[in-house]
């Protein structure tokens, strides 16, 4: 557990964490992924992460899976205002991001710790907390610090990002003549 990080309060996007999402690649298992979206505001989660990518960038083990150097290896902390990806996303602006994934099952929680199992309660959007573990990677010719997704512990409710969320009463009647709600009953 020396590379694990508890995060403050992070909010949660691209949300498979009650079943895996299948990989772009047939012969990996699916996995279970978030976007950890960290508000810069959140010093504290920031200056854990740093730190302990500093020290991963040092440890000997690691440098060894590196094939003996920390240079050109990517890192999970990246800054959403200036990555090309990220940087026109609202819900990502003023904030950094990590991926994060695993083949296991992550822990849910609610903010009593009580365990989570319905979808709707742990969501795109929500604010969460999240139990990270930090390992090194050197796989297919790419090598770097990857991110473990262990737990994750819903505070509060957030705007949902993504899906639009459509009611009964979001239907407009006004788009339709009198003859095309005739005409359809007549099919019934």
């Amino acid at each position: 557990m020396a590379n694990t990080i508890q995060t403050g309060l992070c909010r949660l996007s691209y949300a498979y964490v009650f079943s895996p999402r299948p990989n772009d690649d047939p012969t990996q298992k699916p996995k279970y992924t978030a976007s950890i979206i960290i508000p810069k505001s959140e010093k504290r989660t920031i200056a854990a992460i740093k730190e302990k990518i500093a020290q991963m960038r040092k440890d000997p083990k690691n440098i060894s899976t590196w094939g003996g150097s920390d240079r050109g290896i990517h890192e999970p902390l990246r800054d959403a205002d200036t990555d090309e990806l990220k940087c026109e996303d609202p819900n990502y602006k003023g904030c950094y991001f990590m991926n994060a994934s695993s083949t296991k099952k992550p822990k849910l929680f609610s903010k009593d710790r009580s365990e989570i199992i319905d979808p709707d309660d742990l969501y795109s959007g929500c604010w969460c907390q999240f139990m990270l573990n930090l390992f090194a990677y050197s796989h297919s010719g790419k090598k770097g610090i990857g991110v473990g997704l262990t737990a994750i512990r819903k505070i509060k409710d957030g705007e949902p990002l993504g899906g639009v969320v459509v009611s009964a009463d979001s239907w407009d009647d006004n788009m339709l003549d009198e003859a095309d709600l005739q005409d359809a009953d007549q099919f019934f």
